[in-house]
Parts: structure tokens; C-alpha cells; sequence
């Protein structure tokens, strides 16, 4: 086994790239492949990243002008990797118009995850068949793989690994100046990830002066500060401190917190279990917010924990070499911080402990306090497996960790599976279709220097084709996906408000994606408004408003209008996927004072109903099923199937065997007029909130 020992790092960090080939595809890595970064988080890593390029050299290097205008922001607050996106942009004469680096960083980071991983483990065993056991444990840490999957910034664990190896091993000059080297350029990738290896470090040095008696004060004190001063500058450089410390505190410290039973079972992120185990049920926390402190290691991880206690506890007695006592007071430590002041067991909030207004507002920099417990899972499998292959003699070690090992990938299995799929299946001939379909965007948006969502606020993933617009032009885009800053920025609500004032600038073009307040419109001869692709558009002074030919400038139809102009028609509603989330009150109000149950349905709950006039004729909804259900209405045969997002997702609306839904997210209604026969087919995405379209798609019974 000598001679594959010396080749363990090479296997390692090959097992990392064939993992992360497996469950992110090839395709993602195509750095001119930008479609699958359209929507959530990538979507902002992406166009911070366009911005930037488009943005002239300043100082910080990192700032963005034109992205959240008129607030400055940087591309650290993007989370795009701001020390990977300024090394680019000295290239960008050279690079694609459209180019993405975050799907090659992740398999960049799945080969430095198993590197790493096996630098640690070669600490404790030089047997390369436990080496490679030990590495995989680490590439299938659930937090990793979910971080890799739609958080690449912080999927950068290989920097805790690292930081982990670095206290492990023999104190060195080397040592010493790569570890300032590993947390310099951490403090360039996120700022999670640099305070969890600077905690490292700082507990290394306690070790230093407590346990070895180290007096060398130049390593204790003056380098840990000359790395510090490091860091700092180059957080200034990169744009850290553009929106200022308060800009940083951002509140809901608690809210993003680890649950008491984090570690033991998955945690669900409301009604979503989005990463369960094929072993143990998931919880849904009592804080929605706590999905961010999802920690759950794994079954075949803690299979080894448990495991590697009862070693410690019968073996060894509970002994503990004094070289790591400042690692568990780390852990202590960092677990307290991770579940914060908010005490929850599983859907119960236990108590909360009252902090001083000073230092919460503190504490808000790190809002997610429950991501910091992933240090404690590192150390508690690093702690198991040590246990295991050094107190177990080989034949048990090998067992013990193979049979942890294989329940790990059976529990694991579905998850990998499914991420396999989407990005594999899904994104095979993926190709990412703009919204603005219409050939007046391009003229209207042509005439202004500025593009503004009006609230002054991200509205879901509909800023995107406007920001892309905006940075493809040379135009400035008002909102975005910030970590910090935005929502706190006076100029944000100055400007909100000044357009509820009825107070418009001339060279701004104002979207409203809610369509909701569409009252907020000042309707003069100076405005162009209306309808466009359903987005609500005011221009002000445009100059030729006669050139829009699709833009509908009175015919909407809001969702309230469905009831309140129902005399002599019969009504159909069907769900598909999921429509309470933004469902108004008011619609609800006024189906139940038909008689109608909607208030009870559940979030991607199946809902289907009938009314004639003001009268609810038939009505099925269901949580975990969908509905499906035959009514005779005068000389009209109704079939009306919904099926939410777990149980079908699919709406019929079929009228004398013609299917006429429009088979939406959302509500989809279908009006007859008795009188007429004419049937008028809508869909109102009341997910999102969009309860106002143009009118519907006509047709005519004969």
C-alpha cells in the first residue's frame, strides 16, 4: 500500500472531481453556458459579475455603480466570488460576452474538498484504503454538497479543512505563512467562511501559549496581527465596506439559526423538505428562517460519531490529548453561537435569552449564525474517525467505516440522485427564454438611462431580464439580489416614494411586477402606461407612444373583478402548483361570502370550484391529493382537475370535452357568459402576486 499512499492526494482530489462531474454535469462548467444562472442566487452571482466587467476600474475594485442604482454596492455583497471576479476582469477585453467561472469553481472546490480531506486523514493513518474511506465522508458532508448545489461563495470548505490540517500539524515557518496565506485569501471569498478559518486560527494560537508554552511573540501576536492587516486590505480593496458597518447589521439574528435538532434530523425549510434523509424524518422548525442551519451530517456519519464515543468513552477513558482542548472549547463555543439567543427544539421556540441592543446589532453581521455549527461537524467526523483507526485494530476500522460509509450513500442516495437529474437531465438542452417577448421593449427602453422596479425592491426572479437588459445596454438597474445595504438605503425609499408622489424622472423607465398597485399610476398626457408582457410599464414624455403596438393601455382585468363582474356567468377555478402563497384577502373574502372554502387551502394544496353568479355551486379541495370532479350546469358539461405541486401539478377546465385552462401556476378561470356562450380563459400567478392581466383568451360555444 506504500506506493498508492504516495499517490492518496492525487486519488483524492480525483474522487472530488468525479463526485462533483456526477452531480453537477459538464455542462454547468461550460463557461459560456450562462442559461442555467437566470433565477435565485446565481442570477445575482452572474449579473454583479456583468456589471462589474462593465464598470470602469475604481477604487474599491470591487464596486458597482449601475447594479441597485442609485446605491452603490460591490461585488461582495453579490456573493460572486469578488477575488475570482476582479482577477477576470483583467481579461475582459479577451473573455465572451456572456461567461460564467461559478460552475467550473464548484468542481474546482469538490477536488480541493478531497485534498484537503486527505491531508487530515494522512495525519492519523497511512493506509491508503482508510484514507480514501475518511476523504469520502468529507465530500459527502450534506452542508457541502447542499452549499454547492445554490450557495457556491460559501461551498468553500476546503478553507475550513484546510485551516483544521493547519492546527493539526507541527508548528513550522511554512505552516505559519501558508495558514496567513489560506485566511488572506479567504477573506476574498466570503465573509462566513474567513471568520470560521480566523476562528481556527486564533484558537491554534491559544494552543500555542497555553498548551505548548510558546513565548514567541513575534508568531502569538505580531504575525496573527500583520495577517489580520492583510485582510483587511484587501477587503477594502475588494468593496466590503462600500455600504459602511451599519449597512453590514441586518438584523434577524436568531432567525437564521440552528435548531436544537439540527444535527440529528433534516431540517425542512417551511413546507419543502428539501434535503431529507432515507433514515431519519425531517422537521419543520419552528423558525422558517432556520433551514440556513441545516446540519444534519448524514446516518453514516452519525453511525461513526456514536460510534467513535463509545471508543473514546470505553478505550480511552474519556482521555483527550491537551493538544486539542482549545478545539472543543471552539466547538462549545461556536454551538452556542449557531443556535443563537433563540432556544427551539423542533417546532417549539423554548426561550429566548434577551441580548443588549448594542450587541445584537453586533451580532446581525452574522445573521446566519447556524452555518458556523459546520465547523463542529467537521471536528466531530474528524474526532469519530481518529478514534476508529487508532484504537481499532485494521480489520474493525476498515469494517466499522465501510459499513458507516455505505449507510451514509444509502441515505444520501435520493438526494444525489435528484441533484444528478437536474443538472445532467434538465440542463441537456436547457435554454433560458427572456420574458419581454415583445418587440416594444426595445423601443421603450431605448429612450431612458435608467430602468426602476417600482417598489424600489427585488421582485422574485423578475428583475432578471430587466438587469440583463440594463448591463447589456449601458443602462443603470435599480434593484438587485444584495446580501446587504439595500434595504436600508435611503435613497431606495426616496425613490419609492417619489413615484407614489406621482413625481416621475424623464429619462427613468418605472416597472411594476405587482401588479397590484397599478392605483398608483398617475394618469396624464405626459405618461405612457399600460400593460406589456405582463409587466405594467410607465414611461414618462415618451416620444413616440403611437409605435407600441402590444402595449395594452386599459383592457386589465384584476382578480377581484372576477366576482365583482359576475352577474350572469359561471365561474371555474382550477390550481396548479401552488396559489396561496400571495392570494389577496379580498378575493378570498369574496369567494367566501359565496360560500366558498378557499381561506382553508393549504400551501400547494389541489383546489377546484364552480360558482354560478354569486353562488357556489360545487367545491373540492385537498391537501396530499388533487381533485378532479364532473357538474351539469345548464347545457354545459364541467370537468375541473387541479393538481398542486406534489400531486399532479396540473389544471383542466374542461367545458363540453374542450379542455380550455390555461394550465398555470396560480388560479386558472375560465368565465362562460350565460347569455353569449363566450368563454374567457385567464391565469393569475397568485404564488407571485399577480393578480391583474389583460383580457383573456377568447372563445365562443357553439
Amino acid at each position: 500500500m506504500r506506493g498508492l499512499d504516495r499517490y492518496s492526494l492525487v486519488f483524492a482530489s480525483l474522487v472530488g472531481l468525479f463526485l462533483g462531474l456526477y452531480l453537477y454535469g459538464v455542462k454547468r462548467v461550460d463557461p459560456t453556458f450562462v442559461d442555467w444562472m437566470m433565477g435565485g442566487d446565481a442570477a445575482t452571482y452572474y449579473l454583479s459579475w456583468q456589471f462589474l466587467r462593465a464598470e470602469p476600474w475604481s477604487y474599491p475594485l470591487g464596486l458597482i455603480n449601475n447594479y441597485t442604482y442609485p446605491f452603490a454596492t460591490s461585488i461582495v455583497f453579490a456573493d460572486a466570488v469578488p477575488i475570482v471576479a476582479i482577477f477576470l476582469k483583467l481579461f475582459d477585453s479577451v473573455l465572451p460576452a456572456n461567461f460564467q467561472y461559478h460552475g467550473a469553481l464548484v468542481l474546482i472546490n469538490f477536488m480541493l474538498q478531497g485534498l484537503f480531506a486527505c491531508l487530515l486523514v494522512r495525519q492519523f493513518t497511512d493506509k491508503f484504503p482508510e484514507q480514501i474511506i475518511g476523504v469520502c465522508f468529507f465530500l459527502l458532508m450534506p452542508v457541502f454538497i447542499l452549499r454547492s448545489w445554490g450557495h457556491v461563495p460559501i461551498s468553500f470548505h476546503w478553507i475550513i479543512l484546510g485551516s483544521i490540517y493547519f492546527y493539526v500539524i507541527q508548528h513550522s515557518r511554512n505552516k505559519v505563512f501558508l495558514w496567513s496565506l489560506l485566511l488572506i485569501f479567504s477573506s476574498g471569498i466570503n465573509f462566513y467562511i474567513f471568520t470560521m478559518a480566523f476562528s481556527i486560527y486564533a484558537f491554534y494560537l491559544i494552543k500555542m501559549f497555553l498548551v505548548d508554552k510558546s513565548r514567541r511573540y513575534f508568531f502569538l501576536v505580531g504575525w496573527p496581527l500583520t495577517t489580520l492587516a492583510m485582510s483587511y486590505i484587501v477587503m477594502h480593496a475588494i468593496g466590503y465596506f462600500v455600504i459602511g458597518v451599519e449597512g453590514a447589521q441586518s438584523g434577524n439574528f436568531g432567525f437564521y439559526s440552528m435548531n436544537l435538532l439540527s444535527y440529528f434530523s433534516p431540517t425542512m425549510r417551511g413546507e419543502i423538505d428539501f434535503f431529507p434523509s432515507v433514515f431519519i424524518n425531517s422537521y419543520k422548525p419552528a423558525i422558517l428562517g432556520q433551514y440556513e442551519g441545516y446540519n444534519y451530517p448524514g446516518a453514516g456519519i452519525l453511525f461513526l460519531v456514536v460510534s467513535g464515543f463509545v471508543i473514546w468513552a470505553l478505550i480511552t477513558k474519556l482521555h483527550i490529548s491537551m493538544k486539542y482542548l482549545p478545539l472543543l472549547g471552539l466547538m462549545l463555543i461556536l454551538t452556542i453561537f449557531a443556535i443563537s439567543n433563540t432556544i427551539v427544539w423542533g417546532d417549539r421556540v423554548l426561550f429566548r435569552i434577551p441580548i443588549p441592543d448594542i450587541l445584537y446589532e453586533k451580532l446581525t453581521t452574522f445573521r446566519s449564525s447556524g452555518r458556523f455549527f459546520w465547523i463542529v461537524s467537521y471536528l466531530l467526523l474528524l474526532f469519530s474517525y481518529v478514534a476508529v483507526v487508532k484504537k481499532l485494530s485494521r480489520f474493525f476500522s476498515i469494517t466499522l467505516l465501510s459499513i458507516a460509509l455505505t449507510i451514509q450513500v444509502i441515505d444520501l442516495y435520493p438526494n444525489l440522485t435528484k441533484i444528478n437529474h437536474q443538472f445532467w437531465n434538465r440542463l441537456a438542452n436547457y435554454q433560458w427564454q427572456t420574458p419581454l417577448k415583445s418587440e416594444d421593449w426595445d423601443k421603450l427602453l431605448s429612450q431612458y438611462k435608467h430602468i426602476a422596479f417600482m417598489p424600489a425592491k427585488r421582485h422574485h426572479n423578475n428583475y432578471v431580464p430587466f438587469a440583463l437588459y440594463a448591463v447589456n445596454n449601458g443602462k443603470t438597474f435599480n434593484v438587485g439580489y444584495v446580501a446587504r445595504g439595500q434595504d436600508r438605503n435611503p435613497n431606495s425609499r426616496a425613490e419609492t416614494q417619489a413615484f407614489f408622489n406621482g413625481e416621475y424622472k424623464p429619462d427613468t423607465l418605472y416597472i411594476l411586477p405587482d401588479l397590484q398597485i397599478s392605483d398608483a399610476i398617475k394618469y396624464d398626457d405626459s405618461v405612457t402606461s399600460g400593460l406589456l408582457d405582463n409587466y405594467l410599464v410607465v414611461a414618462p414624455e415618451f416620444k413616440e407612444p403611437g409605435s407600441l403596438t402590444d402595449l395594452q393601455r386599459e383592457n386589465y382585468l384584476r382578480l377581484d373583478d372576477i366576482f365583482t363582474l359576475s352577474q350572469n356567468k359561471i365561474i371555474i377555478i382550477s390550481v396548479r402548483d401552488e396559489a396561496t402563497r400571495k392570494l389577496p384577502k379580498s378575493f378570498i373574502d369574496l369567494a367566501s361570502q359565496r360560500g366558498s372554502q378557499i381561506s382553508t387551502l393549504t400551501y400547494r394544496g389541489s383546489y377546484g370550484a364552480i360558482f354560478d353568479g354569486d353562488k357556489l355551486v360545487n367545491e373540492q379541495l385537498a391537501e396530499n391529493k388533487s381533485t378532479n370532479f364532473r357538474h351539469l350546469l345548464d347545457s354545459y358539461s364541467i370537468d375541473v382537475i387541479s393538481g398542486g405541486k406534489n400531486t399532479g401539478n396540473l389544471s383542466k377546465i374542461v367545458i363540453n370535452d374542450v379542455d380550455y385552462s390555461k394550465n398555470k401556476r396560480g388560479l386558472n378561470i375560465v368565465t362562460i357568459d350565460k347569455e353569449t356562450r363566450e368563454i374567457l380563459s385567464y391565469s393569475f400567478d397568485t404564488h407571485l402576486g399577480y393578480t391583474l392581466v389583460s383580457a383573456g383568451q377568447k372563445f365562443t360555444l357553439h
